[in-house]
């Protein structure tokens, strides 16, 4: 489980200190079974089940007041074998990716040296 709080900079914080920040935008990344374990915490009101393990394409789809879908990233290494796949659930508080691969987790680390580097998150 990883968290961050997307403010000036994209911040590494606790569980409870993401729960806490009202008004403060935030990025979230579990696993699958981290996902069915707390996704109640994050009050996004998702009924759908949401299973980085079982991703055939990239979609998204539009809730009543969140949108959720998946990602399906080729491997530019190796187009023909491996591919990145993950979830996500999304509302006005902030963004939950459910990734077995590690993947959202290398991109996020990727958004956070950019924006370390230039002071201001990426268009």
């Amino acid at each position: 489980m990883s968290y961050y709080l997307l403010k000036e900079t994209v911040q590494p914080c606790s569980k409870a200190e993401l729960l806490d920040s009202k008004g403060v935008q935030y990025a979230a990344i579990l696993t699958t079974p981290e996902w069915e374990r707390e996704r109640e915490s994050f009050d996004m009101g998702i009924e759908l089940d949401l299973d980085a393990r079982i991703i055939h394409n990239t979609k998204a789809e539009v809730n009543f007041d969140s949108l959720t879908g998946t990602f399906q990233i080729p491997d530019r290494e190796n187009l023909r074998e491996n591919e990145f796949c993950f979830a996500f659930a999304l509302d006005e508080k902030g963004i939950v990716f459910i990734d077995d691969s590690g993947k959202a987790e290398q991109m996020l680390q990727s958004i956070r040296r950019t924006k370390h580097e230039s002071g201001t998150l990426p268009a």
